[in-house]
């Protein structure tokens, strides 16, 4: 068997989903998430605490667009980040996933530039004098933004060989659906954000309307998710990124569950997606 895919979760507010319930559910592995999250650091060490593997952390993206001009914001988040990534080291932390711009669809980022190249280029640098692997995910008003980083960032001075993409299914069915983001940069991918989602986003309207629904709960293809990442470079866990407690009014799906309830459901979710991908991974590969 070449690779084995592990079912994995994105942490919510531990106040009201636990980490001892997510281990209870069945979970080894959790990403910690510095997205607009005050208790990131704690919940890291927590989850190092109860033996969690921590494959990758979702960095923060509050203020990421002024990286693509220049400035005091510039420098200010540049520092934040820095400081995140010697944390990732400190905690034997490998991967951490960042937005190439905000990604709220209601919000335009600056544009694509060669300021931005520079400044993602020091981080780049820098996270590899860390030995860590940055991956960038899609997101909304962010394709131009991914594409410019993933496509140009080899006209830099640095190694870009810990420059990976994060592919995220809610995003790329709501806001780009008509993109093959696996086909491009599949032989990079670093780290998944799974979810599922309904597709009724419309140009105009908030991230509310992205619903981090569990695999199936949507409207997505999960076996062509699972053939995709089969056919990718990627070796890592089957990371949901889901919500119990949703953004969203427009979709309570899971307000009735109990948490044990919806993380036994979510458990069972990204087990049956790792077994299919770990199957696929198989017949594609050849490997008995």
């Amino acid at each position: 068997m070449r690779k084995k895919y592990e079912p994995a979760i994105a942490l919510e507010n531990t106040k009201e989903v636990p980490l001892r319930a997510i281990m209870d559910a069945g979970f080894t592995s959790v990403m910690p998430k510095d997205e607009r999250n005050p208790n990131f650091r704690k919940d890291v060490e927590e989850a190092k605490k109860l033996g969690f593997a921590i494959p990758y952390i979702h960095a923060s993206s509050n203020n990421i667009d002024q990286l693509w001009a220049e400035g005091a914001a510039k420098k200010k988040y540049i520092s934040e980040t820095i400081s995140t990534m010697k944390f990732c080291k400190d905690n034997d932390i490998k991967t951490m996933v960042m937005h190439p711009a905000f990604g709220d669809p209601a919000m335009k980022p600056n544009p694509p530039s060669v300021a931005g190249i520079k400044n993602f280029s020091e981080l780049l640098k820098i996270a590899q004098d860390l030995g860590i692997t940055i991956a960038f995910e899609n997101v909304a008003n962010g394709i131009e933004h991914l594409e410019f980083l993933l496509d140009n960032m080899h006209l830099s001075d640095h190694d870009i060989s810990g420059l990976k993409f994060c592919w995220d299914t809610g995003h790329n069915r709501h806001y780009d659906k008509g993109i093959d983001f696996m086909k491009k940069y599949g032989d990079r991918l670093g780290a998944v954000h799974i979810s599922d989602t309904n597709a009724t986003w419309k140009p105009g309207q908030d991230h509310t309307f992205d619903f981090h629904l569990l695999p199936g709960d949507g409207d997505i293809d999960f076996e062509e998710v699972g053939t995709k990442i089969a056919k990718s470079s990627y070796t890592g866990p089957i990371m949901l990124e889901t919500l119990k407690n949703s953004a969203s009014d427009k979709v309570r799906k899971y307000d009735n569950m109990s948490v044990e309830r919806y993380l036994r459901r979510a458990y069972t979710k990204a087990k049956e997606l790792s077994d299919f991908t770990t199957r696929k991974d198989e017949e594609v590969n050849n490997v008995n």
